[in-house]
């Protein structure tokens, strides 16, 4: 009778934390967005891409500067690889180096390598071609790594706020390729210098970098972040001082043996506040003494109760391990979801997209489905709120499931050269357009759900494990795309795709004729 009283006094106490979870996570989401924060995250997303997005729109540029190499496809490979180191770095060092000194030092390393390369290389050409070449990928290979440092840190910072301002970091991402596939197009149009109209596409980046980082500090100062980030601290000291248990603990089950509580909309294993405290509970703001902390509680359903578990002193990087493998366990379905829809992307753009050849449009095509696969990603994810009020997590692993079938099509954009089968330009830009709008909404939600599963001392470090998660796509996404094109022979020659007349001399008879040579 006595562990009957008990049992139900435990589900009272937490259907009580329920209701005041929910109602927290409700407000948090009606709470007024604070313009200054929102524009600040929007800023920081735009910021880290800008540099490598810079760099890779002026290929134009590269190609003309060093001739004899295949300077784009050194470029992406150094890119991935330097990415992945960085976001790997950044993932070790997050609990001994503050938030705010790895956005910082990486905003300070990306402006200064903008700055380097083009002084040095751009306005001034210090250096003979092949130490210029050098140079230019050791750059690429610095801000690549910067790069990963600073997104998956605003990822952690941004998930320590409302769901909100993670999908501003987003469609700051999405709008950073728009805006520099925009720029180069107007620096192409205005200027015809090559040379002169990178300057000016180059000062212009870092004059967008310097806005970006005043922006973070303004926001970062604000009392809206203070006070998250405050809470979240708070959380982890709480955690640090009675997350763990020096003796095991019995105490009563708050759930009936096998019984689950599973949230309908996710489809996710949902342990909040059910009195059970469970590894992969959902975040909790440490209300009430009940207050369990993630991993530190199991259930024994067979036995009808809930032990603290006993762990020694162990070793601190054990314990960061262990802390990541608990958040993973919680996420694990939105890290699927992202992997398969960035890794779709990977694979197809903008290699093999680059591909697709037009007569009429030239060197063109190219550029315009970039801008426009980047404007439709903006699109998709503005209207990715509205989409997931209405899918579940499955619908997130369904839908890259079925962009797979982007591969074939436009490889029949390509193939075979002359005469694709899909070769009319109308194919190739709905297919973009459609890439696009679905990578940028079913891209959003992978990333701004998670928050709201796991404890709040665990938020910044569930940003930057779904970050971690982009490390599958980025690898396996550039091995497909090198394969295709290597079993395929996607890439193609403009000027026999197209029997293009090329005079590579003329040769005047003694009638006055002319000769063309074709190739």
């Amino acid at each position: 009778m006595k562990e009957e009283d008990e049992q139900r006094e435990g589900r009272a106490m937490g259907d009580s934390g329920n209701q005041q979870l929910e109602k927290e996570k409700e407000d948090e989401e009606t709470e007024p967005v604070n313009v200054l924060v929102y524009f600040s995250f929007l800023l920081g997303g735009l910021s880290y891409f800008t540099p490598v997005y810079s760099i890779t729109a002026a290929v134009d540029y590269y190609v003309l500067r060093f001739p004899n190499t295949p300077i784009l496809i050194q470029m992406s490979i150094i890119r991935h690889v330097c990415s992945i180191a960085g976001i790997i770095s950044n993932n070790v060092t997050i609990e001994a180096i503050p938030l705010t000194g790895r956005i910082l030092f990486a905003y300070v390393a990306l402006t200064s390598l903008m700055l380097f390369i083009t002084l040095t290389d751009v306005l001034f050409s210090l250096f003979p071609t092949d130490i210029a070449h050098i140079l230019t990928l050791l750059v690429v290979a610095l801000v690549s790594a910067a790069q990963a440092v600073q997104q998956s840190s605003f990822y952690g910072y941004a998930n320590m706020m409302p769901k909100r301002y993670t999908e501003a970091v987003l469609v700051g991402e999405s709008s950073c390729g728009l805006i520099t596939s925009l720029l180069r197009i107007a620096t192409k149009l205005a200027v015809k210098d090559e040379r002169l109209g990178t300057l000016i596409f180059f000062f212009t980046s870092i004059g967008l970098l310097a806005v970006c980082c005043a922006g973070f500090l303004a926001g970062r100062l604000s009392e809206f972040v203070k006070r998250n980030i405050r809470r979240c601290s708070e959380a982890q000291r709480t955690f640090e001082e009675t997350g763990k248990f020096s003796n095991i603990q019995n105490k009563p089950s708050n759930r009936a043996e096998g019984e689950r509580d599973v949230d309908e909309h996710s489809g996710l294993v949902n342990n909040r506040f059910h009195g059970d405290n469970s590894a992969g509970g959902v975040r909790g703001r440490g209300h009430g003494s009940e207050a369990g902390t993630m991993g530190d509680l199991l259930s024994d359903g067979a036995h009808g109760s809930t032990q603290a578990l006993v762990t020694p002193k162990r070793s601190v990087w054990r314990e960061r391990l262990r802390a990541r493998w608990e958040v993973t366990k919680v996420i694990y379905p939105f890290m699927v979801a992202y992997t398969l829809n960035f890794g779709l992307t990977m694979t197809l753009f903008p290699g093999i997209v680059s591909e697709i050849i037009n007569c009429p449009l030239g060197t063109w095509l190219p550029v315009i489905l970039m801008t426009l696969f980047n404007f439709c990603d903006l699109t998709g994810m503005l209207c990715s709120s509205s989409f997931a009020r209405a899918a579940a997590v499955r619908c997130y692993l369904i839908g890259p499931t079925l962009r797979l079938a982007f591969i074939p099509l436009v490889i029949l954009c390509i193939l075979p050269h002359g005469h694709p089968v899909l070769g009319h330009v109308t194919w190739s830009i709905v297919l973009t357009g459609l890439m696009g709008v679905t990578h940028g909404m079913l891209g959003v939600v992978p990333i701004s759900e998670p928050p709201k599963y796991v404890e709040d001392h665990h938020r910044e470090l569930c940003g930057n494990m779904m970050l971690l998660s982009s490390i599958v796509p980025l690898v396996i996404g550039s091995i497909l795309s090198y394969l295709l094109e290597a079993i395929f022979s996607l890439h193609s020659r403009m000027d026999q795709a197209c029997n293009n007349t090329i005079a590579i001399y003329n040769v005047t008879n003694g009638t006055g004729v002319t000769s063309v040579w074709h190739v």
